[in-house]
């Protein structure tokens, strides 16, 4: 039985593959392939915070952008989705947070109930 494992650095955050190898005595070969994930136990990897706020409000805390013709309409940070006139300070709009500093219109999918 072999093992290939060169491709995995454990220095660095990643999915790697293993590939495994064997062969009987009658010269059968097969193979199989793992896949090896380096992440960060100290990091979360979403933290599912919500915030409802303005439009405005959300551009002035780095959860959107100001986008679209001249720059009017509000977008969430990550997914880049219309929330709203960027000048709005009135109508609240909820915005999710999945991995840190990453925000969305609609929750992630790493936040939903399983």
């Amino acid at each position: 039985m072999t093992t290939d494992c060169s491709q995995v650095d454990t220095s660095r955050l990643g999915d790697y593959a293993c590939t495994f190898s064997a062969t009987d005595s009658d010269g059968n070969t097969t193979t199989a392939q793992r896949s090896v994930q380096i992440f960060d136990p100290d990091v979360p990897s979403a933290s599912c915070t919500t915030v409802d706020a303005p439009p405005l409000a959300h551009i002035n805390a780095g959860r959107a952008i100001a986008g679209g013709l001249f720059n009017l309409r509000a977008l969430a940070k990550t997914d880049q989705q219309d929330i709203g006139f960027a000048y709005d300070s009135w109508s609240p709009v909820t915005l999710y947070e999945g991995e840190p500093g990453q925000w969305y219109s609609q929750q992630p999918t790493v936040c939903s109930s399983p």
